[in-house]
């Protein structure tokens, strides 16, 4: 046998694919959701979720998007929601930037210059305590600016400088 029929007779890795979210799978992240940011889960009614075969990444598309046609390699679609499964607290900005007016939980609301150093990447002050952990939605006067990790008594910025510009 030759070295290039051994190279053909290879199997070729899978493209990468998407499967959408079971039933259950979908409740449950909606679930989290709801219970972590207040976001009741009807807000997501006319959306569909996907997981991509070689990430954990979870993408939102809207229900009737389209069909992933066969044999097409698909690297994205979408919105993604979560870069890992099994933290919902973990939401994107862009996910924050389309939903996070919809919160009532775990949440941070600042003012114009809060909202300025917030985008600028600074951290900003908040009053929920020692205890207080994990990730919140930070808002200003112009609407959901991104996502912050608590860390003592300070939020954390972690907006990516791509996303700076002030929402409108």
């Amino acid at each position: 046998m030759s070295h290039d029929s051994a190279a053909s007779d290879a199997v070729a890795p899978a493209a990468p694919t998407f499967v959408r979210l079971s039933v259950e799978e979908r409740a449950a992240l909606l679930d989290a959701i709801e219970i972590i940011y207040g976001i009741a889960p009807d807000a997501f009614d006319d959306r569909s979720f996907w997981q991509h075969s070689t990430a954990e990444t979870i993408w939102m598309t809207s229900l009737e998007a389209f069909a992933l046609p066969e044999g097409l390699e698909v690297q994205a679609m979408g919105m993604v929601l979560l870069r890992v499964p099994g933290q919902p607290a973990n939401v994107s900005n862009a996910f924050v930037r389309r939903y996070g007016q919809l919160a009532t939980r775990s949440v941070l609301d600042v003012d114009g210059d809060g909202e300025s150093a917030f985008l600028d990447r600074q951290s900003v002050p908040h009053a929920e305590g020692p205890d207080a952990k994990g990730y919140r939605i930070v808002r200003g006067p112009s609407g959901p600016l991104g996502r912050g990790l608590v860390q003592g008594d300070r939020i954390v910025s972690q907006v990516p400088k791509s996303l700076r510009v002030r929402p409108s």
